[in-house]
């Protein structure tokens, strides 16, 4: 009985060890499955965290690669392919990466492009939105499948995603090559355009070679200073305006600034370079700097590159912030912020005068309230000539010719002003002093037919005035001079007639009405000249 007992007890904490280590084994296995299905979680979060972060780098692409190829400059072209050569030159481990990424974006882009181009840029709006909607999706989707083959695939899986990303690259390519194939190969009209700009603008900046002409040269001077009627009050490059405007010593103030950025972005963010790149190399063959968002690109490269190095840990970039914060002085942000303060107070002026200028415009039927406006207007900005050219039309003629005189004193090359002072001449008594100021309006817009046209009739008409009133000598002055308008005109017009019609975009030339006014001109200079005129009128 005892020993059944004791056999019975030795059975129970058999199988109560037995279920002890069932449990433990299952809750072992348990535990694991949880572990696996927490981690598979994870990953998943993680896989779709990344996903997301790469879908957001992705969706600028397409939209970026369109628009540049849209653009159809060259320069900009030149300029994008150097920038990304330099970034993939600095790292050179993202060439595949960037090559399966970008090659949906830029495939679809190079589609886009070549169906706009074929309507000429100027496809129906609602079938044009539809095709960028398509694409900019379909190119996003394309992006991100390539982007995960690419990162779960290994070996020869790898060398596949990569011959199609190429592949993709190529296609685009060779759609691109085949629409601008003859802007490429073929003689660049703008090419020649920019070179006649360049030599006429190496011209005007040989005048004021140190500290430049002021603000807004090229578009100010470009009419007194080109040797053909192009029309383009642009320079189209960044350097060169600056050139002119604040001479060698703005330039070289200019190119310091540019090589400090350029230095800061280097030590703080090199990945910043290839934007920096860009802007730097395209404004020295297209656009000039005197759009403000250039220079807030330029400002705000160096600034991000900055802000990065500030907010990472201190004791990783302790010798890079030593060396940024000893590379800007106190000094030298306090006459910036000075300086910022000082142009900050022009800019509001200057505005405030544009606002009222237009104002004034709006109320042109009431001439009491547009001489008033235009007075309010050019007393916020006495150096504006168009406002001071406006106003002397309003006023009698002596305080307009003093205005006139008084605005020349600020703006001395401006075309509008001396050719304003020209035809109040014209309506005097005073051959020779219109005649000097009709010169120094046409010496400020050389090739402005339209201008020359009515400085000869205007001395034809002087002379018929001075005829009538019996004043004799004003008569044959006055159709000399007229005689000696024309004739220039006639050579220049003669010479540009002999370069061809290519870069003549103001149409430049000589009339049939021009032998018309000659054969008058010649006529009362006759009669003014002749002892007895009333012969020539006999016969």
């Amino acid at each position: 009985m005892a020993s059944g007992e004791a056999e019975g007890g030795a059975v129970n904490r058999a199988e109560q060890e037995n279920i002890a280590s069932g449990e433990a084994e299952g809750g072992a296995v348990s535990r694991a499955g949880e572990t696996a299905i927490a981690g598979r979680a994870d990953r998943a979060r993680g896989w779709s965290a990344g996903l997301w972060r790469t879908a957001a780098r992705l969706l600028p692409l397409f939209p970026y690669a369109a628009a540049l190829l849209l653009s159809e400059s060259r320069g900009a072209w030149l300029a994008a392919a150097s920038a990304g050569a330099a970034a993939l030159l600095w790292k050179r481990q993202l060439s595949a990466p960037l090559l399966i990424t970008g090659a949906a974006p830029v495939a679809a882009a190079a589609l886009l492009y070549r169906q706009l181009a074929r309507t000429g840029l100027a496809a129906e709006p609602l079938p044009g939105l539809l095709l960028l909607a398509g694409l900019w999706a379909g190119a996003l989707l394309a992006g991100l499948w390539l982007h995960r083959r690419s990162c779960r695939a290994a070996g020869w899986h790898h060398a596949a995603m990569l011959a199609l990303a190429a592949g993709a690259w190529t296609a685009a390519a060779s759609a691109v090559l085949l629409q601008v194939r003859a802007r490429i190969t073929g003689p660049s009209p703008t090419a020649a355009a920019r070179g006649l700009f360049y030599r006429d603008a190496w011209k005007l900046a040989a005048e004021a070679p140190w500290l430049g002409r002021g603000g807004e040269t090229w578009r100010h001077s470009y009419l007194a200073a080109q040797s053909r009627p192009y029309v383009g009050s642009q320079v189209h490059s960044g350097y060169l305006d600056i050139l002119l405007n604040l001479g060698t010593a703005g330039l070289a103030a200019v190119l310091l600034l540019l090589l400090a950025a350029g230095w800061l972005i280097f030590k703080a963010s090199p990945r910043l370079l290839p934007p920096l790149l860009v802007i730097i190399l395209h404004s020295a063959v297209d656009f000039d700097w005197s759009y403000g968002l250039i220079w807030l690109l330029l400002l705000l490269l160096p600034a991000w590159a900055l802000a990065e190095t500030i907010a990472r840990p201190v004791a990783e970039d302790t010798a890079i912030l030593t060396r940024l914060r000893r590379s800007w002085p106190y000094a030298g942000i306090a006459v910036l912020c000075a300086l910022t303060f000082m142009l900050s107070i022009l800019s509001y002026q200057a505005m405030r005068g544009a606002a009222l200028y237009k104002q004034a415009a709006r109320v042109s039927g009431d001439p009491a309230a547009q001489t008033a406006l235009l007075r309010q207007s050019l007393a916020w900005n006495p150096r504006e000539p168009q406002t001071a050219a406006a106003l002397s039309r309003l006023l009698p003629e002596e305080q307009g010719m003093d205005l006139l005189l008084d605005s020349l004193q600020f703006s001395p090359g401006d075309a509008a002003l001396h050719w304003e002072l020209a035809e109040r001449y014209l309506q005097g008594r005073d051959p020779g002093e219109a005649l000097y100021w009709v010169r120094r309006s046409l010496k400020a817009d050389i090739f402005n037919a339209a201008k020359r046209r009515a400085a000869i009739e205007g001395m034809l008409k002087m002379a018929e005035r001075g005829w009538a009133e019996g004043d004799r000598r004003r008569a044959a002055d006055s159709a000399a001079a007229g005689l000696e308008l024309l004739r220039q005109y006639s050579l220049l017009a003669g010479r540009e007639y002999s370069a061809g019609r290519r870069h003549n975009d103001r149409g430049f030339g000589i009339n049939e009405q021009a032998e018309g006014v000659y054969l008058r001109l010649r006529a009362l200079q006759a009669l003014a000249t002749l002892d007895k005129p009333e012969k020539i009128v006999a016969r």
